[in-house]
């Protein structure tokens, strides 16, 4: 799926967005999100615009084809976040055998090493 400058940007904010509200501990810094549980919150036009309407969610590398899938251009889009420095890489998940909800549907990671990432707050 090839995004527009301007549907990048916007991408780019949504995502910011969901990092910006995730839920806050006693540090109120957001709590860190995976690019599933983002995507899986991310408003329903967007989410509909990069998964084909939900058909391509994520799990990409376990024998599935070569389109991009939803979980890889939220990835992308917090790429491009944290190299302008607004989000931040805080850990890795060995996810293998986990399963994340995006709406309704229970999709396994594609790359068992999933980053966990924060938004970068002052």
């Amino acid at each position: 799926m090839k995004l527009t400058q301007a549907e990048q940007h916007h991408l780019d904010n949504c995502v910011l967005f969901q990092l910006m509200r995730s839920a806050h501990g006693k540090s109120k810094r957001p709590s860190p999100l995976t690019a599933y549980q983002i995507l899986n919150r991310l408003p329903p036009k967007v989410f509909d615009q990069i998964t084909e309407n939900g058909k391509y969610l994520g799990g990409r590398g376990r024998g599935s084809s070569t389109r991009l899938v939803g979980s890889q251009i939220v990835q992308r889009s917090l790429s491009r976040l944290a190299e302008g420095h607004l989000a931040r890489v805080v850990g890795i998940l060995d996810s293998q055998g986990l399963r994340f909800n995006v709406r309704g549907t229970l999709v396994e990671a594609g790359y068992p090493p999933t980053a966990l990432y924060q938004a970068v707050v002052p």
